[in-house]
C-alpha cells in the first residue's frame, strides 16, 4: 500500500521513453503528486535537487533566475541541486546557482508581489548578469542529470504499481484503464524502447503508434497500425516516405548528407497518380513546380526563379477550367516552406489571390488569414505599385501605404476600434485538422458545444486586464505588447468529453505571460461545458476538445 514513507510513483513507460530533462521533469511531476497526496512525505535531498533542476531548466531559459525564484516561491532545492552538480563535475554551474540563491535572499522582500511585472522582472541586475553564464551549462546539465537519474532511479521513484523500476528491463510494458482496457504499451530491450509504442482509446481503438529502434524513433504509424512514415538508406542518400492510411505512398523525399533534397520532392494522390513535384537547390525552391489532378490532368505549370520568385505559366481550377493561360489570369495559392521534419510541405496559413501578367503579380493581390481579408495591394510587373491596404480582424482598415515601383511611401495607421472594452472570450475547437494533428481517432461527427454562450456569460474580467485597460487609457503602457489594438493573452486547455457529451477532465496546455497565474480560474467553468458527443458509425465515443480563454479588448460602447 502506498504511504507517505514510500517513494513517488511514475509510469515505467515514461521512464523508458524519456531522457535528459524530460525524464527529470517526469520524476519532478511524480514528486509533486506524491507530496500533494502525502504532505508529510519523507523525501531526500536528491528529490529536492531533481525538483529544483526541473524548475530551473524551464524557467531560467524563459525569464532568467528572477522568474525561477518567483515561480518557485523561494530557493528550496537549490542547495541540494548545487551539491548534485558538484558531484557531476559541473562545479561552475553549481557556483552560479549558489550565487543566485544568495542574491535572491538579499532581495527576498521584492519577490513578495502578486504582479511581478510591476517592477520585479528585469530589475535585479545582479541576477540578470548570471543568466547568460548559466545558460552555457544548461544542455550539459540536462544530459548529466539525465544519465545520473538512469543509474539512481531505484532511490528516486517506483513504478505505477509500487515496484522498483528495472533500468535494464527487456519485454513489454503495459498500462491499463480502470475498465480493464489497455491504455498504453511499449516494447523495451535492455532498458531502451525497441519496437512499437501504442496509445489506445478506452474503446480499444489505437490512438497513436510509434516505432523505436534502440531508443530512437525510426517509424511512425497511423492509428490503425498502418505505417505513416519511414526512413531508409538509398545509396549515399536517405529516403523518407510518407503513406496514406490505406498504405499508398503519399510523399517521397530523398535527402543528401547535408539534409537537402537530392532529387525533386514528390507528392502523390492516393490512387498513385503524381500530385505535385517541386525542384530545389539546397533549402531554396528553384526550378519547375508542377501539380496534377488525380486523373493526371494538369493543375499547375509554374517555376521558381532566383530568390524563390514564383512565375506561373498555366493553372486550372478544381473544375478543370483554365484560370491562368500563358501567364495571364488570376491565381490563388498557399505560400509554403519545405522542411522534411515538418512533413516536407508547411503551409503558412496566408493564402493569396493574385491577378497575373507574364506569370507575375500585376493588378490586385488579396491575402487572407483565417478566412478574413488581411490585405489588398496593387502590383505592377511583380512589384507593389499603388495603394497597399491592411485590415484588422474586425474588417476596419489598419494601414494604408502608397508604393511606387516597390518603394514604400507614407503610411497612415488607423485604430482597430474607436472605443475598446476588456473582454474574456471562450472558444472551442474540434475538427478534422485538429484531430489529425492530435492523432485522435477519426470520427464521423465532431463534438459541438451546447452551452458555450451560457458559460461565456459567467466569466469575469481579471484584475490584470483591467489594469492594462487603464494604462491604455492613461497612455502609460509598459511596452507595445499591452497596446489594446493587438493585446491577446490567453490560455489553452485540453478537454476530455465522454460519450454523453459531459466534460470529464480539463487541463491547461499553455498560456501567455499575463494569463499564467489564472490557469485554475477557469477550470470549474470549463468542466461545466456540454457537447453533442463525437460519433463513429453512429456510436458516441469519448473525445477531446481544444478550448481557449482569450483575454483581449473588443469594440464596445462608451
Amino acid at each position: 500500500m502506498t504511504s507517505q514513507n514510500s517513494l513517488p510513483r511514475m509510469s515505467r513507460i515514461e521512464f523508458f521513453r524519456y531522457c535528459d530533462d524530460e525524464l527529470a521533469c517526469a520524476i519532478s511531476r511524480a514528486i509533486t503528486a506524491h507530496v500533494e497526496l502525502y504532505p508529510d512525505a519523507q523525501l531526500t535531498e536528491h528529490h529536492a535537487a531533481i525538483s529544483a533542476w526541473c524548475a530551473a531548466a524551464m524557467n531560467v531559459p524563459n525569464g532568467g533566475f528572477t522568474q525561477f525564484f518567483y515561480n518557485r516561491q523561494g530557493d528550496q532545492g537549490v542547495k541540494e541541486l548545487a551539491v548534485l552538480l558538484d558531484t557531476l563535475g559541473l562545479s561552475k554551474a553549481a557556483t552560479l546557482l549558489r550565487d543566485s540563491a544568495t542574491i535572491y535572499r538579499q532581495h527576498r522582500t521584492e519577490f513578495m508581489t502578486s504582479n511581478p511585472w510591476e517592477g520585479l522582472f528585469g530589475s535585479i541586475q545582479e541576477l540578470e548578469k548570471l543568466n547568460r553564464p548559466f545558460m552555457k551549462f544548461v544542455l550539459r546539465c540536462c544530459r548529466a542529470i539525465g544519465s545520473w537519474v538512469q543509474v539512481h532511479i531505484a532511490a528516486l521513484v517506483v513504478d505505477e504499481t509500487g515496484a522498483p523500476i528495472d533500468p535494464k528491463f527487456t519485454g513489454t510494458v503495459e498500462l491499463w484503464y480502470p475498465n480493464g482496457q489497455i491504455k498504453e504499451s511499449l516494447e523495451v530491450k535492455k532498458g531502451k524502447p525497441h519496437g512499437v509504442y501504442r496509445v489506445f482509446f478506452e474503446d480499444g481503438n489505437i490512438r497513436e503508434a510509434v516505432y523505436y529502434k534502440l531508443g530512437k524513433v525510426s517509424g511512425d504509424f497511423w492509428p490503425d497500425g498502418q505505417v505513416k512514415r519511414k526512413e531508409s538508406k538509398q545509396g549515399a542518400y536517405r529516403l523518407i516516405q510518407w503513406f496514406y492510411p490505406s498504405g499508398a505512398l503519399q510523399k517521397r523525399f530523398v535527402v543528401d548528407k547535408g539534409g537537402y533534397a537530392a532529387e525533386p520532392i514528390r507528392l502523390y494522390h492516393e490512387n498513385g497518380q503524381l500530385a505535385e513535384e517541386v525542384n530545389t537547390v539546397e533549402d531554396k525552391k528553384l526550378g519547375p513546380w508542377l501539380k496534377f489532378f488525380d486523373d493526371g490532368s494538369p493543375e499547375l505549370q509554374a517555376e521558381y526563379g532566383e530568390d524563390e520568385k514564383l512565375i506561373v505559366h498555366n493553372a486550372w481550377n478544381e473544375n478543370r477550367e483554365q484560370i491562368v493561360k500563358d501567364g495571364t489570369g488570376k491565381f490563388r495559392d498557399y505560400p509554403f516552406k519545405i522542411d522534411w521534419r515538418l512533413d516536407v510541405f508547411f503551409k503558412n496559413g496566408w493564402p493569396r489571390e493574385a491577378e497575373l501578367r507574364n506569370g507575375i503579380p500585376h493588378g490586385k493581390v488579396i491575402t487572407t488569414r483565417r478566412g478574413l481579408v488581411w490585405s489588398i495591394e496593387d502590383f505592377a510587373a511583380g512589384q507593389r505599385d499603388g495603394v497597399s491596404t491592411t485590415y484588422w480582424d474586425n474588417g476596419r482598415v489598419r494601414h494604408i501605404t502608397q508604393y511606387t515601383q516597390g518603394k514604400a511611401g507614407k503610411t497612415t495607421e488607423f485604430p482597430r476600434s474607436e472605443h475598446f472594452v476588456p473582454a474574456v472570450v471562450l472558444t472551442v475547437q474540434a475538427d478534422e485538422e485538429l484531430y489529425a494533428a492530435w492523432r485522435h481517432q477519426r470520427v464521423d461527427e465532431y463534438p459541438r458545444p451546447l452551452n458555450l454562450e451560457a458559460m461565456q456569460k459567467q466569466v469575469t474580467i481579471p484584475q490584470f486586464l483591467l489594469e492594462v485597460h487603464e494604462r491604455n487609457q492613461a497612455g502609460t503602457l509598459r511596452d507595445s505588447y499591452e497596446d489594446w489594438n493587438t493585446f491577446d493573452d490567453g490560455i489553452a486547455y485540453i478537454l476530455t468529453v465522454d460519450e454523453s457529451g459531459i466534460t470529464t477532465d480539463a487541463f491547461a496546455n499553455g498560456s501567455g505571460v499575463y494569463s499564467g497565474g489564472h490557469w485554475d480560474t477557469y477550470l470549474p467553468l470549463l468542466r461545466e461545458l456540454r457537447f453533442t458527443p463525437a460519433r463513429v458509425s453512429g456510436d458516441p465515443i469519448e473525445c477531446q476538445v481544444l478550448a481557449r480563454v482569450d483575454h483581449k479588448f473588443i469594440e464596445g460602447s462608451p
